[in-house]
């Protein structure tokens, strides 16, 4: 009877998994996704990927949630929380500009998405709706003030303009290549949240 995989090797396979089904998609859409072409990708037969993951939705939802596609809580928020309403959302917004310039990945999701429309491109719209609420949670409430409504906007933005980075781009004559001119970018989106938010 053949030995059960070790923990650790398991743990590697479903990493290798994750890591070979964000390239598939990065690289080729969502059209082409699936179990099969996870297990091409990945050098792996397809019966581990639905032993890990079940079918291609889930797996979609396993890379959603710990594949580097989405940034986590602990990413945009300070550990302790701390602060006025206005600090945290100027901390959450910066940082997320900062997350998306950092993952490639997730950026090249976000430009198929917008090109693409389907049931995984749906479960994944799925994933980020559920990612923003439990954010909006940690936020302090601001009536009357819409916040789910101004955090679509900047959010929308942010997303908008990485998406635009490139050698020798920009947009309404604001450069978007390079550190220094993502300074300006931030120093914009702290005067926004600032304007708005109260600071206490």
């Amino acid at each position: 009877m053949p030995e059960s995989p070790r923990p650790r090797d398991r743990e590697l396979t479903r990493r290798a998994i994750l890591e070979a089904a964000a390239r598939l998609l990065a690289r080729d859409g969502f059209q082409r996704f699936g179990v099969s072409a996870v297990a091409r990708e990945a050098g792996v037969d397809k019966v581990l990927i639905y032993r890990y993951f079940g079918g291609a939705e889930d797996l979609l939802r396993a890379l959603a949630s710990e594949g580097g596609i989405f940034p986590s809580l602990e990413d945009l928020l300070p550990a302790d929380l701390a602060g006025s309403p206005r600090a945290l959302a100027r901390h959450a917004l910066i940082c997320y500009a900062r997350w998306l310039r950092r993952h490639p990945y997730a950026l090249a999701l976000l430009r198929w998405e917008m090109l693409e429309s389907n049931h995984l491109t749906a479960a994944l719209a799925a994933c980020r709706e559920e990612f923003a609420r439990r954010l909006l949670e940690r936020l302090p409430a601001q009536p009357p003030l819409d916040l789910p409504a101004l955090a679509a906007i900047l959010a929308a933005g942010v997303t908008y303009l990485t998406l635009r980075t490139a050698p020798g781009s920009a947009f309404c004559n604001v450069p978007l290549e390079g550190d220094a001119h993502w300074e300006r970018i931030e120093q914009a989106l702290a005067l926004l949240v600032d304007s708005v938010l109260p600071e206490a």
